[in-house]
């Protein structure tokens, strides 16, 4: 039996990889702070060593104490010490079609350039972030309806097929291939989810709510508050010569934003802070 040790926060991917046949997880390691109930649920349950670390020499030492033949990673905010990286072989899960979208926050800028679907990528870990070998891919589509947390969720779905590959790679039946070129983003900063009435187009608008659903919501500034919405459509503007930014209440008593003569913005989900 080949074990394992999962480094990451998500319940999800600790239970994919315990049912995985021929796999036995021999500990997690969470970041200090981010441990969801689920997590500890998934370790008392499946009587599994949890270990929370709070930087890298923390991480070294926890991975010290798993007996694993290797690691898996995935929803992790701590990079791997090259120490750890020359001693052990770590597999990492990251959220995009590499090597498209490298970086910290892959789906938010995949939703905000309103792509129409998004990838999951397995590769080994490497010192440069998201450079690693490229050992197998899954894809999703991304269908309008879809939030950012929805789109994640449905990647995170297809880690028992990425799972199964790995077991293929080990076994010698599955190259890896090159992980070069491709994009890199930065990581995101209020600026990118606030919403300009006067300048962002009708998607972008759009899918900064969208990519903002699971957090506080993208930010807007309306009539001297601020607003933070969770849920958005486009409407036809009632009365229909409003100006650009001007509030309306919509006839289902919404609050809505003029746009143009042929949109609004009708806020259906936000909070004022």
């Amino acid at each position: 039996m080949v074990t394992v040790g999962y480094i990451g926060n998500l319940m999800q991917v600790a239970e994919y990889l315990f049912h995985e046949k021929d796999l036995s997880v021999a500990g997690v390691i969470c970041e200090a702070g981010k441990l969801s109930d689920d997590l500890l649920t998934f370790s008392a349950v499946r009587n599994i060593p949890l270990y929370e670390v709070g930087g890298p020499e923390d991480l070294i030492n926890a991975a010290g104490r798993i007996q694993a033949d290797f690691f898996v990673m995935c929803a992790f905010g701590i990079k791997i010490p090259q120490e750890m990286i020359e001693k052990m072989d770590t597999y990492n899960i990251h959220p995009s079609s590499l090597p498209d979208y490298r970086g910290r926050h892959p789906t938010f800028w995949a939703t905000v350039r309103d792509e129409k679907s998004m990838g999951i990528t397995l590769h080994k870990v490497a010192a440069k972030i998201d450079a690693g070998e490229i050992i197998t891919q899954r894809s999703c589509p991304y269908y309008l309806w879809m939030t950012e947390q929805d789109m994640f969720d449905e990647l995170i779905k297809k880690v028992p097929e990425l799972l199964g590959d790995l077991q293929a790679y080990l076994k010698g039946m599955l190259e890896s291939r090159s992980n070069s070129g491709g994009s890199y983003f930065k990581p995101v900063l209020e600026s990118d989810f606030t919403i300009n009435i006067d300048k962002d187009s009708p998607a972008e608008m759009v899918n900064k709510v969208r990519a903002q659903k699971r957090f506080k919501g993208a930010k807007l500034q309306l009539d001297g508050k601020t607003l933070w919405l969770k849920k958005v459509r486009l409407t036809r503007p009632q009365p229909v010569q409003l100006t650009r930014g001007k509030s309306y209440e919509s006839g289902d008593g919404l609050l809505c934003v003029s746009y143009n003569e042929y949109l609004s913005l009708k806020l259906i989900e936000y909070a004022e802070e």
